[in-house]
């Protein structure tokens, strides 16, 4: 057995986190770029050359969701939205629909949250 320590992945170059995306149904040709702009604007990541790298906030904000076990930094709740709003456009759910599932997620996760509260 050979001695060592765990290494965290490479950070991703902005063409691999498009494909991450693109795989993961989130955005559009027209969007991705507009998302990767606002998670910078927000502060979450930032460009170190040619890669993006999270800030010490968007490490914070993830870890946080962990400890509190919510999937909220996961991309299939991104993903989903996108369908949402990609059925809505077809007629296949009505706004109406898709605003009280979110409203019901939402009040799971407070009331989740406000259970373990310490």
């Amino acid at each position: 057995m050979r001695e060592g320590k765990t290494v965290p992945p490479s950070p991703l170059m902005e063409a691999d986190l498009i494909s991450k995306m693109d795989e993961h149904g989130i955005g559009t040709d027209a969007t991705i770029h507009e998302h990767i702009k606002n998670i910078q604007l927000r502060g979450y990541a930032k460009k170190a050359g040619v890669h993006i790298v999270p800030t010490e906030l968007g490490t914070a904000l993830v870890e946080t969701y962990k400890r509190a076990g919510l999937d909220l930094f996961k991309p299939e709740l991104r993903a989903q939205m996108e369908t949402d709003l990609n059925a809505i456009a077809e007629g296949e759910k009505t706004s109406a629909e898709v605003r009280q599932h979110c409203i019901e997620d939402m009040s799971n996760i407070y009331q989740q949250v406000s259970a373990n509260r310490k």
